[in-house]
């Protein structure tokens, strides 16, 4: 039988393990009596004045009422009797003064919580302003945007790709360091989704197929873009003709969560934004039946130039015939995607 079970059947209970105070409950028993290592005996009694009497009425301690919805460890440890008076309707003034309740306080700041940042998105083409904050008032907040130790004293402006430290100071006691990279975007360009990603996973919108920001191995981080049964077609608006040496976009396959890799990848280029010409298509090369999480970038060298890139994966639409989640959709995953 649990141990815990065996106190809370006695009428009290530690809600919080290593307190010295114990819950008042309903005895199961109708008289307990604990021999104490101290020599000294604790007696529980119940008084039930019928049978379907389960509610706390009034509990008396050592012949005097007990107010308190509770009793501490040395109440016990001194010995002598505990007498709960049940009845079938509850008592809901008994323990309900809030000085009657138990409850605790931790009064010194041990430790002192980060602080964190204050931005719309971690990616910008112009400017963004970042703000830092604590949940303890009062704390001193130092950031670093260009030298070590500098007190916060309001929003940064950032014009240029920047990694900021931040920590807090209460009563001497500093917090761990916090850190936030913000990214610029090259300015002039822009993502047209042509296909709809699913709302479950944006990676943040249009411009999460641009932002820097690569996603790892594990989809669940919020840096992937997710198509679901269906073939993935975007443009890059490189915002002006550039010379370019490659182009590419990377794709993610977790077997096990449904996501595949595209059966084939098609890169084509364009001036206008009307007439495309193909710069190269890869057939993938990743086995489906591949477990765990396996990222790969498809690029392809070039030497054209280009102010649009059109990319078009084409998925599988349906989960393979020998997997568990045959016949339905399944995913392609990407992030991110290039002209360089």
């Amino acid at each position: 039988m649990s141990a815990w079970y065996v106190m809370s059947a006695m009428g009290f209970y530690p809600v919080t393990p290593g307190s010295d105070i114990y819950v008042l409950g309903t005895p199961v028993f109708d008289e307990t009596s604990i021999k104490l290592e101290n020599g000294n005996t604790f007696v529980i009694k119940a008084n039930r004045k019928t049978q379907n009497s389960f509610y706390v009425n009034s509990v008396n301690l050592n012949g005097k009422p007990l107010l308190n919805s509770y009793i501490s460890h040395g109440d016990i440890m001194k010995g002598g009797e505990l007498l709960f008076e049940l009845s079938e309707t509850p008592n809901k003034v008994f323990g309900n003064d809030k000085k009657h309740r138990p409850f605790q306080k931790i009064t010194d700041n041990l430790i002192t919580p980060v602080p964190y940042f204050e931005a719309p998105t971690k990616t910008f083409t112009d400017s963004i302003l970042v703000g830092v904050s604590d949940i303890i008032n009062g704390s001193k907040i130092y950031v670093t945007p260009n030298k070590i130790n500098t007190f916060y004293e309001r929003p940064i402006i950032l014009n240029s790709t920047s990694t900021l430290i931040a920590f807090s100071e209460n009563n001497g006691v500093k917090s761990f360091p916090e850190e936030a990279t913000f990214i610029k975007i090259p300015d002039g360009r822009s993502v047209d989704i042509i296909t709809e990603y699913s709302n479950q996973y944006t990676a943040g919108g249009d411009i999460a197929l641009i932002n820097t920001i690569r996603g790892g191995d594990n989809y669940k981080t919020g840096n992937w873009q997710g198509y679901y049964g269906q073939d993935m077609e975007v443009v890059l608006d490189l915002g002006k003709v550039t010379k370019i040496s490659e182009v590419g976009a990377g794709f993610l396959q977790d077997e096990n969560s449904w996501i595949f890799m595209p059966s084939s990848i098609t890169f084509e280029g364009s001036v206008d934004g009307l007439n495309y010409t193909e710069i190269g298509k890869i057939q993938n090369n990743i086995d489906p039946t591949e477990s765990g999480g396996i990222t790969k970038n498809y690029e392809l060298a070039t030497s054209t130039n280009i102010k649009y890139l059109k990319i078009y994966a084409k998925s599988l639409k349906i989960c393979p015939s020998w997997h568990k989640g045959y016949p339905n959709p399944c995913w392609i995953f990407v992030d991110e995607i290039w002209a360089r």
